[in-house]
Parts: C-alpha cells; sequence; structure tokens
C-alpha cells in the first residue's frame, strides 16, 4: 500500500488555505463530476448575504470544506494500490537471470507435496492454484533461491504439450516485494510473468 507520513498529513490539514486555493479545490471536485454548492448560497442557490460581513462565514465554511476534500484524496492515497516499475523490472531481470543459468533441482518429484517436505526451510505453500500449471505443466523438481533477498522456491515445469520446461518462482509477499506489480515483462529473449496469490509472489519464466 502507499506510504503517507503521518506527520506530512498533518502537515497539509493544519494549513490555512487562501481562498483563491479553496475555489481551486472546489473546482476540481466539481470537474471531477462532484456537486458543490457555494456554502454562501442557501439550498436554493439565492445568495445568503453580501457584503464584508459574510466573508469570515464563507472562507470558514469553504476551508472546512477544502479540508474535507483533502481528507478524502489523503484517505483515497492509502487505499491505493502501490507498485514499483523500478523494483518490478529487478525482479524480472533476477527471475529471467536465474532461469537462463538452468540450475539443476535439488528435489526431482513430480509431486507438489514431496518437494515441499524436502524444502522444509519455506514457511508458505509452493502449490500453485491456477488450474493452467496444474493442468498444462508437470513438476520435474525444486531447490532454493531467493528473490530481492527474499527466500524463494524455483520450480522446474514442464510443458505438458511440447516438452518445454521453464521455471517457476514462488516467493512471500514481504514488505520488500509487496511493491512488485503484476503483468508479463522481457529481459533479453526471457518473458516473464508476475502475478500475485494468497500471500504469494509468482513469477514464470520461459514464456510458457
Amino acid at each position: 500500500m502507499r506510504h503517507v507520513d503521518d506527520s506530512l498529513k498533518q502537515h497539509y490539514l493544519d494549513q490555512r488555505l487562501g481562498d483563491e486555493r479553496v475555489e481551486r479545490i472546489l473546482a476540481a471536485a466539481r470537474s471531477a463530476g462532484g456537486t458543490v454548492r457555494d456554502p454562501a448560497e442557501d439550498p436554493e442557490g439565492r445568495p445568503a448575504g453580501s457584503g464584508s460581513g459574510n466573508r469570515g462565514p464563507r472562507r470558514a465554511i469553504l476551508a472546512w470544506a477544502a479540508a474535507a476534500v483533502l481528507a478524502v484524496v489523503l484517505g483515497a492515497a492509502l487505499l491505493l494500490p502501490s507498485t514499483d516499475d523500478g523494483l518490478t523490472a529487478k525482479v524480472v531481470g533476477e527471475v529471467a537471470y536465474n532461469h537462463l543459468k538452468g540450475y539443476d533441482v535439488d528435489i526431482r518429484s513430480d509431486r507438489y507435496e514431496i518437494v515441499q517436505a524436502g524444502l522444509d526451510r519455506l514457511d508458505f505453500s509452493i502449490l500453485p492454484t491456477r488450474g493452467r500449471l496444474l493442468r498444462d505443466f508437470d513438476l520435474v523438481g525444486g531447490r532454493y533461491c531467493s528473490i530481492q533477498e527474499v527466500l524463494a522456491a524455483q520450480l522446474s515445469v514442464r510443458r505438458r504439450d511440447n516438452g518445454s520446461v521453464c521455471t517457476l518462482y514462488v516467493a512471500p509477499v514481504t514488505e520488500t516485494l509487496r511493491p512488485v506489480g503484476d503483468g508479463i515483462g522481457t529481459f533479453g529473449e526471457v518473458q516473464v510473468e508476475l502475478w500475485r496469490d494468497d500471500g504469494r509472489l509468482f513469477a514464470l519464466a520461459g514464456g510458457c
């Protein structure tokens, strides 16, 4: 999730906004499709008063409305998923590089539970939930690996239709890997697909 420093939030919420800035914020809300009524008007749109005597209350209400809009924006920022393209590119490169090295597996079996038991330092499941991986690929075996220094499983899988061997990586979604984005990337001629499922990061390398 996107991190917003608490002190920065408080700094903005404590600011006294000038009339022009308040009007710009409210105008932005109107352009986004919201309905924002001038606080100096009654519900039917008639001016509630005129002259300098009305400026104080109008400014106070405008400032309150602007603070409310700002609070919504900051709250939304906390809820939006954030990805780091630079980190994602590093993961794609690391996964592709290890795939090209063609390391042999340490635990050889076509059963996930046997490979899981052999890689007993892992505290997460290596079993994929994607039906395609279980339906179209046979497990060859696995070994320990790492993604950005996070302990991971490197699994060798073979396509049933043409026999080509691809590499499937599984790692827990730690704070380090949380900003990695889902999608398909390439490193040289190696295609890498990234996705997250049940608190785990998966990476399938080899254009499978």
